[in-house]
């Protein structure tokens, strides 16, 4: 090898050590950039409402971009930009590039009103963060009040005779839900092809189901889509879910954690089968969508018999069957800030009468979005228990037969013991709208 070739290979050699020498640094640099403690806020849970003086739950769920694990995060609450409070969970394990959460659970608010909430991770293992532009939670308005009125869930089942997998959903949801205190449940004939009792109304409810995808049982639980919470229960991005018994407890309880946005009050009286009906109500928290709020009122009946359902080998009673809505499929539009609608129906001699009930709901309508069309709020009403003052009493399980008699205006009118005094009072009285009131319920009907 000549002088100019040997001189040639030396300078290679030395530039391709230099070159690791400078890819190596680089590595080391890129290694050294990545913080010990670094966390990433990815989704909080954040209640919209609170009462006052009581503790509320915030969950929060964060990734560790850092390189040590995470075993301590303090977070605050911020009110205007300002820190009001803030609390530190010790005792975590979360790797490098693994996400984890907390559960925050000492943060209260003392006074009526209604606040913007924002939640921010200040501390990572007892030390700052080192990019803290992205531990920062949307902004929440929370409404705390002294006391909320509770809600009644809508719980909307679609089930066919010519469903096999139908009787044992039934069975299932029955065994969690029934007898819970405020659940409305109802049943469309609908989702896998008809029966003899289908209505057009319930058909026209299978638009809340992904486009071309139908199917028995199935449920809607205040048609609410909570797909940002429980992705995998409303895997389609609709409403509509598979009707399992865990499916419905969880969004049974996610109900019930909301308050009632709306009150629902329902008067009603039978004279020889028609039945007179009176839906009212008004606000009670502030609503998104106050424009386009309707009512809705359906007939159903409950216990119908029939030898014809698939997956059985005999008798099978359908529950809480729609048969008649008395508003249009979308309902009515009303003014939420305080409304009132009047109905009547002469109940057919083909139906139980004692197994119908009146249901009433409010909910927001959007023709153009099925997921936002959430029910604010439900009520319900037992035939039976406004065709006889002793259906009043059975039907609210009184354990004491004490009762009061109160007009519309809130005079009170009687009260005594028992329920063939309450039925000789109740005749004593003027016709109007009376309110009988119980040890545990209270219930309006028309004389």
């Amino acid at each position: 090898m000549n002088k100019v070739l040997i001189k040639m290979f030396l300078m290679a050699t030395a530039l391709t050590g230099f070159l690791h020498s400078a890819a190596a640094e680089q590595v080391s640099a890129k290694e050294d950039a990545v913080p010990e403690n670094d966390i990433r806020f990815s989704s909080a849970r954040m209640p919209k409402y609170a009462v006052k003086g009581e503790k509320i739950k915030y969950y929060v769920c964060f990734v560790n971009n850092g390189t040590e694990p995470v075993t301590s995060v303090t977070a605050e609450w911020l009110k205007d930009g300002e820190s009001i409070a803030e609390e530190t969970v010790d005792g975590l394990d979360v790797a490098a590039q693994d996400e984890g959460s907390v559960t925050l659970g000492t943060f209260s608010l003392d006074q009526e009103g209604d606040y913007d909430i924002t939640l921010r991770i200040s501390k990572v293992n007892g030390g700052n963060d080192a990019v803290p532009t992205d531990n920062v939670s949307p902004t929440v308005r929370t409404y705390c009040r002294s006391g909320f009125e509770k809600r009644k869930t809508l719980l909307e089942f679609f089930s066919t005779e010519k469903c096999t997998q139908c009787p044992s959903a039934h069975y299932e949801i029955d065994g969690i839900l029934d007898g819970k205190d405020g659940v409305v449940e109802i049943g469309h004939h609908s989702g896998y092809k008809t029966d003899r009792y289908t209505i057009p109304e319930s058909t026209a409810l299978e638009w809340f189901y992904k486009s071309g995808k139908k199917y028995a049982p199935a449920i809607m639980v205040d048609r609410n889509n909570l797909g940002g919470v429980y992705s995998s229960i409303f895997s389609d991005n609709v409403p509509v879910v598979s009707a399992t018994a865990a499916n419905a407890q969880v969004l049974y309880a996610e109900s019930q954690s909301v308050p009632a946005l709306v009150s629902v009050r329902m008067a009603a009286g039978v004279d020889n089968r028609k039945l007179s009906l009176n839906v009212s109500g008004n606000q009670l928290l502030p609503i998104d969508t106050p424009d386009s709020v309707r009512l809705y009122v359906l007939l159903t009946e409950d216990s119908i018999s029939t030898e014809n359902q698939a997956g059985t080998n005999g008798t099978f009673y359908h529950r809480f069957s729609v048969r008649k809505s008395l508003t249009p499929v979308w309902g009515e539009l009303i003014d939420v800030a305080g409304f009132s609608r009047d109905f009547s129906f002469y109940i057919p001699k083909t139906w139980n009468i004692d197994n119908v009930r009146a249901v009433a709901f409010v909910a927001n309508y959007n023709a153009t979005d099925k997921n936002d069309c959430r029910v604010l709020n439900t009520e319900e009403l037992r035939v039976r228990d406004i065709s006889s003052p002793t259906g009043i009493l059975e039907s609210n399980f009184c354990d004491d037969s004490s009762w009061q008699i109160v007009s519309a205006s809130g005079v009170t009118l009687d009260s005594g013991n028992g329920e063939a005094e309450l039925a000789r009072s109740i005749d004593r009285q003027a016709s109007g709208i009376l309110v009988v009131r119980t040890k545990a319920h209270t219930v309006k009907i028309f004389r």
